[in-house]
């Protein structure tokens, strides 16, 4: 994650994610992935699974970023 983004706070980069900046949505899911793919994982027992939902959740958030 760039300098500049990495002390950037989670709202400011959901703004500018909506605002259309990739990299700002990029930076949000580094931030997230590994625990919520740990979460996942501990609730689904496979890892394979716990990836799946993973992506899916971040899709989720991007289709949705519109209405936040």
């Amino acid at each position: 994650m760039p300098d500049r983004l990495q002390d950037t706070a989670d709202e400011e980069l959901a703004r500018q994610a909506r605002a259309g900046s990739v990299a700002c949505f990029e930076s949000l899911v580094e931030r997230y992935e590994g625990r919520l793919l740990r979460f996942l994982f501990q609730r689904t027992g496979n890892r394979h699974d716990a990836e799946d939902l993973t992506q899916a959740v971040f899709v989720a958030a991007w289709k949705g970023l519109a209405r936040y």
